[in-house]
């Protein structure tokens, strides 16, 4: 079996698959784990439990809000990202996206004294920053 490091995508989630699993004679085998087929090999991997979540990197920027502002949140949600590999980022940011635009609210509330600025309002400020 030839070798596909971690940034093969879903070769790399494939080929660890293939030396778990016993006797697949598709690739949905492979998918499959408790009778649910997953959509990626990725995914079949985190139910079988050979890769991690993303709950720890959740927990930790959950945990963080409460005592850390907006630049902080950043810092850390990044360094996530860089160092630590979340197995879905986008989902990681949507799950946190308010978090982390908290300052854009506080900024349009102050700065340009909108007293309770619109979800499509912070949008758009965040994206403009």
């Amino acid at each position: 079996m030839y070798f596909v490091g971690p940034s093969g995508g879903e070769r790399f989630y494939l080929r660890m698959l293939l030396t778990v699993v016993k006797g697949p004679t598709s690739f949905e085998d492979l998918q499959t784990y408790d009778g649910v087929v997953h959509q990626s090999f990725k995914l079949a991997c985190i139910a079988r439990g050979l890769l991690d979540s993303d709950e720890q990197w959740s927990r930790s920027l959950t945990e963080a809000v409460l005592w850390q502002g907006g630049f902080q949140l950043w810092q850390l949600f990044v360094c996530i990202l860089l160092h630590c590999q979340p197995t879905d980022p986008l989902e990681f940011w949507i799950n946190h996206a308010q978090h982390l635009s908290d300052d854009c609210c506080h900024l349009l509330q102050t700065k340009h004294q909108i007293a309770d600025p619109l979800e499509e309002q912070v949008q758009l400020h965040f994206h403009i920053l």
